[in-house]
């Protein structure tokens, strides 16, 4: 500190040392004309470098990490070894990066990102987002799991990740969103079970879980989705028996389970779903008769079965479904 008090000197030649730091005390160096750093292992320069007005500073090839002070210049600081130095934040503080971007805490509620040729994994931070309300990141490059952190949207009403390249097991945590009335995952890599938990997203409308790689039975826990209007499990790998259970969601007016390894009966209880429009069981290992109680369901206007095991003959409750416009049987 004391060079300081060398008040009349007017250069000071400090350059190819090992220097790491310099004191405050330079700033008083009020007749300097002429400061070589260069060649050190400076990593940080003190403010009152800049009360040096009058002064040439050079302190080319040390370790300086940006912001550098505001009164040297590109060719005062030259080449830097900033190896070592920390990425500076884009974003201020009660903001979060993603993907490039500034995104507020307190006031994103609405986020829809999707088909912006997005990749790489979903940042954990989105979890930060606690007031999102809606979520969507479909028909991007995405890869990687669903990060953890997504339980803490407990905001959130719509979630959109469908459309990306999504792997690993769909994450127990998703079930503590309870307020979704729309989860789409659909057109990813996920596999392992639909989690039992799901039955806990009591408000859900839309469940497309369609073209992954998700295997097990169907979770009988799913009877407690009853406001669930679309069910959609198409192109997977699922496993044992329609669960009984799915004759509780009276709402559904589509079921798609097409493209799985569905085996048993077509359970009676699917004439309950007296709003269903589309049903789509095809391309299973299904046995048995169509249920007669099929014709209960006027609302129909399109039937896939083809492509089971089914015998018997056709009901003659079929007859009922007078706003049917497809109706496909073959390869039974």
């Amino acid at each position: 500190e004391s060079i300081g008090n060398l008040s009349s000197l007017k250069f000071l030649f400090l350059s190819h040392n090992q220097f790491s730091i310099l004191p405050e005390s330079i700033g008083n160096l009020s007749s300097l004309e002429t400061l070589y750093l260069h060649s050190n292992q400076l990593f940080i320069l003190p403010d009152t470098i800049c009360n040096l007005s009058d002064c040439y500073i050079y302190v080319n090839d040390n370790q300086l990490c940006p912001p550098y002070p505001d009164c040297l210049t590109e060719g005062d600081i030259g080449y830097q070894d900033t190896s070592e130095c920390e990425d500076e934040p884009l974003c201020e503080d009660g903001y979060i990066e993603l993907w490039g971007e500034c995104y507020t805490i307190t006031f994103t509620t609405y986020l829809d990102l999707s088909e912006m040729g997005l990749s790489g994994e979903i940042p954990s931070e989105i979890g930060d987002l606690t007031n999102l309300s809606n979520l969507d990141l479909g028909g991007n490059q995405l890869s990687g799991e669903i990060p953890s952190e997504i339980s803490n949207l407990n905001n959130l009403t719509v979630l959109d990740f469908g459309g990306n390249q999504l792997s690993g097991e769909i994450p127990s945590e998703i079930c503590n969103l309870t307020n979704l009335t729309e989860l789409e995952l659909g057109g990813n890599q996920l596999s392992g079970e639909i989690p039992s938990c799901i039955g806990n997203l009591t408000n859900l409308t839309f469940l497309h879980l369609e073209y992954n790689q998700l295997s097990g039975e169907i979770p009988s826990e799913i009877d407690q989705l009853i406001n669930v209007e679309e069910l959609n499990l198409i192109n997977n790998y699922l496993t044992g028996e329609i669960p009984s259970e799915i004759g509780t969601l009276t709402n559904l007016t589509y079921l798609y389970l097409s493209n799985n390894q569905l085996i048993g009966e077509i359970p009676l209880e699917i004439g309950n779903l007296i709003n269903l429009e589309g049903l789509d069981l095809s391309i299973n290992q299904l046995s048995g008769e169509i249920p007669s109680c099929i014709g209960d369901l006027t609302n129909l206007t399109f039937i896939h079965l083809e492509y089971n095991q089914l015998s018997g003959e056709i009901p003659s409750e079929i007859g009922n479904l007078t706003n049917l416009m497809g109706l496909f049987l073959g390869v039974n």
